[in-house]
């Protein structure tokens, strides 16, 4: 399904919320993601460990490539008072080989800096995302995949509408994968 995707999209468009703008990446937010993924509470469900200075740079080249290769992808997100980047979010093909339901489907996803948890910016950041994956790429379903101890990005996943459907395990992990339609 998503290789007959027709690009229409070589860098993410911009989009804006009442507190937030979505963006493309740029190089100048090199510094402000390795910060960011330094963090332990980023980290700590997805990887595990920090990331290296070159595992930054190669983050910051995936999010752009993406958007070459596929027509959609990730957003950088910074707040409208005052332009800092507080974090990425968008939807995605990771080719993770969880199974054709979820591997064919867009992958949506979302980190913020821990500064900024709590605030709702990454429900009003996903529902934004959503919003134009659907209007504007024609994405009526798509997946994503949390960590089953990740609490507060299980309940996110079910604020947005996304529905468990499968357990599962993920580079040694326990995750639950999650629809919306």
């Amino acid at each position: 399904m998503l290789d007959l995707l027709e690009k229409e999209y070589v860098s993410a468009p911009r989009l804006e919320t009442e507190r937030l703008i979505l963006r493309a990446h740029t190089k100048d937010d090199y510094l402000a993601i390795h910060e960011m993924w330094s963090e332990e509470a980023v980290y700590k469900y997805i990887s595990g460990t920090p990331p290296t200075m070159t595992e930054s740079w190669l983050r910051l080249l995936r999010y752009s490539g993406h958007w070459q290769l596929m027509g959609f992808g990730g957003f950088a997100v910074e707040l409208r008072e005052n332009g800092r980047y507080i974090g990425e979010v968008g939807v995605s093909t990771y080719k993770r080989n969880m199974g054709g339901d979820f591997d064919q489907l867009p992958e949506a996803g979302w980190i913020l800096h821990p500064d900024y948890h709590g605030n709702g910016y990454a429900f009003e950041a996903m529902s934004a995302v959503l919003d134009f994956a659907a209007s504007k790429l024609g994405f009526s379903k798509s997946v994503c995949m949390v960590d089953d101890d990740n609490a507060a990005s299980n309940r996110l996943a079910n604020r947005l509408g996304y529905v468990a459907y499968k357990q599962a395990t993920y580079k040694d992990t326990p995750v639950t994968l999650y629809m919306r339609t």
